[in-house]
């Protein structure tokens, strides 16, 4: 943690840590949206009458 920066000196630079934060919780949205169940817009019901 020596090496730590101030925010002005930091500015410009990317975080690696938050790159892979950003990473992680990209690939565990993709995940969850694969994951979900699609539901239909809309409901149709048929019925069959017996004749």
């Amino acid at each position: 943690m020596a090496n730590q920066k101030s925010g002005k000196d930091r500015r410009g630079e990317k975080n690696p840590e938050e790159e892979e934060r950003k990473k992680e919780s990209e690939e565990s949205a993709i995940e969850i949206d694969v994951h979900e169940e699609k539901v239909p817009d809309s409901v149709v019901i048929i019925r069959e009458e017996d004749s």
